[in-house]
């Protein structure tokens, strides 16, 4: 079985690859944080040191996400996962110096399709969307 999270803004594609089995959580999670949220060496400290910070809020939003997702899961069960993920990101963005980036409407709208196609793809719906 082969899931994938792509990031367009990104301009990477992840494929998660199995033995025909699910994907835990936590590496979803890990996944989708990666996706949204790269670290950059050449960062300043104080910046590499609130990003890793954000990360790590991130995964754990991400984690409680997919642990929600099962093979009975609704395209509506997963637009509420992603509607509290979204509400989610905006606080946890509100005290970066990304702040403001990610308060813009284009941002969000990328985060919800990246964050919304990856729930579906754990829950085994991606195929039936399109």
């Amino acid at each position: 079985m082969m899931q994938g999270a792509s990031s367009s803004a990104a301009g990477r594609i992840t494929i998660l690859a199995t033995s025909n089995g699910a994907h835990s959580a936590s590496t979803w999670a890990q996944t989708i944080t990666d996706g949204l949220l790269a670290l950059d060496p050449a960062m300043p400290m104080h910046r590499r040191l609130a990003a890793i910070a954000l990360r790590r809020s991130l995964t754990a939003l991400f984690y409680e996400a997919f642990q929600a997702m099962r093979p009975t899961s609704t395209f509506e069960d997963v637009e509420a996962v992603t509607a509290g993920c979204m509400g989610e990101i905006e606080k946890l963005f509100a005290s970066t110096p990304w702040a403001f980036e990610a308060s813009h409407p284009e941002i969000k709208d990328q985060f919800r399709a990246f964050i919304r196609r990856n729930l579906l793809s754990a829950a085994d719906l991606a195929l039936r969307t399109e």
